[in-house]
Order: C-alpha cells, then structure tokens, then sequence
C-alpha cells in the first residue's frame, strides 16, 4: 500500500536487501523480479520517486553493474561524475570507483546485470569508472532483446542452462563495452547531463 511503501523501502535498503529509498516528497513505486544465476544476478523491473545507491557499486567489491535503461530517463552519479542515462542506454559501473547513485525520480524500466569483475574486461586505467553506452550500440541492442525474452519466460531449470545463459550475457557484456560505432569508448563514456537533470540532481542530492 502507497502509505507503507517509504518505510518498506528504508526496511529493506537498512537490511541490506536493496539498496533502494525514497526521493523526499515522492511517491515511490519498485515493482522488480530478480534471479540469482552461478555467475551472475539478473534483475528486472519498473522504478519511480526512488534514489540507488550503495558503498560499494553493485553489491560487492569484486562484481560489476551493467544497468539498461529499457525505458525512461536516469541520472547516476560517481566520483563528482554526472551522466544523463536515456531510454535504451546502459550504464556500467566500475567496482573500484567507489560508491554511487542513480536518481529515477520518474517511471524508469531497468534491467540490470551484475557479473564478477573477472568475467568481464573492463580497462580501468584509461576510462572513469562510470561508463555510458549508447543505445545505437549493435551488442547492447542484442543484449537488451536477449534478457527481455530470457525474463518473460521461467528461470533456467538446470545448471547446463544456467552456465549458458551467464555465458552469453557475459559475451555480450563485454562487446557491448567495446569502442562502438568506431569511436573510442572513453569518448561516449560521459554525457552531459541535461539542465533539466543537473537542476534535479542538486535539489534532491
């Protein structure tokens, strides 16, 4: 119910379970499945008047957040780093950067992926540690489809099956994080935030 749903949050946020809480003066809405796979934590859902965030960026030191903005519009911040995440964009956030946030003060569908840091490549030493990909990007297009089709249906009922589908997120992971469209990756890797955002963001902060 809408009047329980702020203290729910900060339950579950100061329980470790989802690092999740209200905006002030917002009416919060999380409605998320997700599956935990060897190798991998797939999570899916609608989320509104909410701030992410965490100490650590995805849980754990040694793991790494890929976030799809399926629908709606983003702000995620790290290391006085800002960026705009639109519809279609992804979000991949570096366990070494420290703590972040992403602010979803409106209706935004996220898919998220989080992987151990080893089973992906991720060059550290020449990018920020908060990396956008854009939505044009062919392998991120493909990933998108690929989890929207693996999550309208059951869980993977074996361990072969299991072993395969982290085995193919993390493939295209990893070319998703490759230079796209022929630029170089570090150069898409911040957008400027829109005015509109930056505004927000230093009102709700």
């Amino acid at each position: 119910p809408r009047p329980s749903r702020r203290q729910a949050l900060h339950q579950l946020s100061e329980q470790g379970l989802l690092p999740v809480v209200p905006l002030p003066d917002a009416t919060p809405r999380v409605d998320l499945v997700k599956w935990r796979l060897p190798g991998a934590a797939v999570l899916c859902g609608t989320f509104a008047g909410v701030r992410q965030g965490s100490g650590s960026p995805s849980g754990g030191p040694d793991e790494v957040f890929f976030g799809i903005n399926a629908a709606g519009a983003s702000l995620a911040s790290q290391r006085k780093q800002d960026m705009t995440i639109c519809a279609g964009d992804a979000v991949v956030i570096d366990p070494d950067g420290g703590a972040f946030t992403v602010l979803r003060p409106e209706p935004c569908q996220l898919i998220g992926v989080r992987v151990p840091r080893r089973a992906v490549s991720l060059d550290t030493a020449s990018g920020p540690p908060l990396r956008l990909v854009p939505a044009r990007t062919a392998a991120l297009q493909l990933l998108t489809r690929y989890l929207r089709s693996l999550l309208s249906g059951p869980m993977p009922s074996s361990a072969l099956l299991a072993d395969a589908v982290v085995t193919h997120l993390t493939g295209l992971i990893e070319l998703s994080l490759l230079e796209p469209d022929g630029l170089p990756s570090r150069a898409l890797s911040v957008r400027a935030a829109r005015p509109t955002w930056r505004s927000l963001w230093h009102d709700l902060a």
